[in-house]
């Protein structure tokens, strides 16, 4: 991912995911929660911070340096988001 200095553009849909994904039935699993988080952070242009003394903390931070590897720009992180919470939606149902 670049790290350029211009503001992040925010779609509708992604703001409107992110207040979704808080609307689901049950939590997603590990795995769903990692990649939602590595999403909305590159999708805002956020760093994740990289503590070694908490493990879901590191677990966060490999989740985010993983993700950066194949997701190139915060526009492209925001699609990848609201597509995979649509699908959360679709598997968990919302409250």
């Amino acid at each position: 991912m670049a790290d350029d200095e211009t503001p992040v553009v925010l779609s509708p849909e992604f703001e409107k995911a992110a207040k979704e994904v808080k609307t689901l039935a049950e939590e997603p699993d590990q795995k769903q929660q990692l990649k939602l988080y590595a999403l909305y952070k590159i999708g805002r242009k956020e760093k994740a911070s990289s503590s070694m003394a908490n493990i879901f903390r590191r677990s966060m931070y490999n989740a985010y340096k993983a993700e950066t590897e194949v997701t190139k720009t915060a526009e492209e992180a925001q699609r990848k988001y609201v597509e995979l919470v649509e699908q959360l939606k679709k598997e968990i149902g919302t409250k």
